[in-house]
């Protein structure tokens, strides 16, 4: 079975599931897969933000915000992928970017800050005649959240054995 196949089917649950007849390695070596793409998650997670905080112009504050959230949706993707097993590339997952695990530092403050975010990454992606000022926040503050948002989601992450 191919990697994304594993995702799709969600790791955590076919290890489980297949726990009576897999020895411990087999067991690990599908975990891994969820590991492995939690990882790589964090990584593009990163690759967003840093292309966020490159822009300098005032006229990008679109780009900053929707960088910053992808930054965003992708660690807190590699988060439910390490903690449930859960793995989309449907458009309909952007709806659970809050769908934080309680266990998370500040859990509740970063899904209500997720879901206002997404709201203004839409704003910023989606609505051609709306400007800088209608935002929550501005991109600098969401580039500057985000940041330290992807500093609790690699530290959820190494503390589950993703480094």
């Amino acid at each position: 079975m191919s990697e994304i196949k594993i995702l799709l089917k969600n790791p955590n649950k076919i290890a489980e599931l297949l726990s009576p007849i897999l020895d411990i390695a087999a067991r690990e070596k599908i975990l891994d897969v969820g590991k492995k793409h939690s990882k790589l998650l964090l990584k593009l997670s990163r690759h967003h933000l840093l292309f966020a905080k490159k822009l300098n112009s005032n006229n990008d504050w679109r780009q900053k915000v929707s960088r910053a959230y992808y930054c965003c949706y992708n660690a807190s993707k590699a988060i439910r992928l390490i903690n449930s097993g859960e793995y989309s590339q449907e458009g309909s997952d952007h709806l659970k970017i809050g769908a934080l695990p309680k266990d998370l530092n500040q859990q509740s403050i970063w899904t209500n800050f997720l879901i206002q975010f997404r709201s203004d990454r839409n704003l910023a992606d989606y609505d051609h005649d709306k400007k800088c000022d209608e935002l929550k926040m501005s991109p600098i503050k969401y580039i500057e959240q985000a940041e330290l948002f992807y500093q609790d989601a690699k530290q959820y992450l190494r503390n589950r054995g993703v480094s």
